[in-house]
């Protein structure tokens, strides 16, 4: 017989699903990791699926034609996972516990399920009782599409709230820092305000001191200081492929391409 990429895709969503048919776990963790393993196997094999359709004769034929229906039609063969169902799934879970457990939960809807309805209705829980939780920088670590998904007054409340009453440093370094991109990005905000934006970034590169976030906040400033045309490039360190060390200095004189890439 042969498999078809539409073939392909139900086989491999079946496969993602067909756990949910054995016995539930009761234990809010064990909960958890059950949700999460069953997301993270439908969205991959998901994207195997789409990546056969792609791939396929069919696919690259009706590209060369031209043919956007029937490019549609096989995009569309490929059934996307249900969101809204692991989005119930994940709510009916995180009202179903307290505390520690219940923010799992909702750091998950908010980060990696995406349905715009129960990131506002996680986001509102969160607010209400784990303003304090150390899960808060998890959650936070990933504010840049908290306002899209729940609107911007809504994630203000929040980060104030955070900046006001986190006692872990970090959740509030990086609330300070969503605070003051918000500020640098409107448009019609004042000196004052502009002002307000710079201290809430010097305050939270100190919080987040020896992190990633403290690099990300310095990098702007790095780059002004450092990194304008005409002025001497920093000296970079490192080991070649064969374990070598060397650094940029050595090539003092001479035309040097640097090529930073890594995995994200």
């Amino acid at each position: 017989m042969r498999t078809t990429p539409i073939l392909l895709a139900s086989l491999l969503l079946s496969a993602a699903l067909s756990a949910q048919a054995d016995a539930a776990p009761t234990e809010p963790r064990a909960v958890f990791d059950r949700l999460a393993t069953e997301w993270q196997a439908a969205q991959t094999a998901y994207r195997t699926a789409m990546t056969a359709v792609t791939e396929s004769a069919d696919y690259k034929a009706a590209q060369a034609a031209k043919d956007a229906a029937k490019t549609r039609d096989l995009l569309a063969s490929v059934r996307k996972p249900d969101l809204v169902a692991y989005a119930t799934r994940g709510l009916e879970a995180a009202r179903a516990c307290s505390g520690e457990d219940q923010m799992r939960f909702l750091v998950w809807l908010a980060v990696e399920n995406g349905h715009g309805d129960s990131i506002k209705q996680a986001i509102e829980l969160v607010r209400e009782h784990h303003v304090q939780s150390p899960q808060m920088e998890q959650l936070l670590e990933n504010g840049g599409t908290l306002s899209r998904a729940v609107g911007a007054d809504v994630a203000a409340a929040l980060l104030e709230r955070v900046v006001a009453d986190s006692p872990h440093p970090r959740a509030r370094a990086w609330a300070m820092y969503w605070q003051a991109l918000s500020i640098r990005r409107d448009r019609n905000a004042d000196a004052a305000a502009k002002e307000r934006a710079g201290k809430l970034l010097a305050e939270a590169e100190q919080l987040a001191e020896g992190t990633l976030l403290a690099d990300r906040i310095a990098g702007p400033r790095f780059e002004k200081e450092r990194l304008q045309i005409g002025m001497a490039a920093p000296d970079i360190a490192g080991e070649d492929v064969d374990g070598v060390p060397f650094q940029l200095s050595d090539y003092h004189g001479k035309v040097v391409v640097l090529d930073f890439w890594g995995f994200w």
